[in-house]
């Protein structure tokens, strides 16, 4: 495996996607939460 062959904005890119793909999770847990709160 070449490193160098792995454009590194691919790497940033993934860190966004899994960093906004938890954001959503916990504030739909959180809007599930206050719903059942009710």
């Amino acid at each position: 495996y070449l490193h160098h062959c792995d454009p590194p904005y691919m790497k940033h890119i993934t860190t966004i996607t899994i960093s906004n793909l938890t954001i959503g999770v916990i504030e739909f847990c959180l809007r599930i939460s206050s719903t059942n709160s009710d």
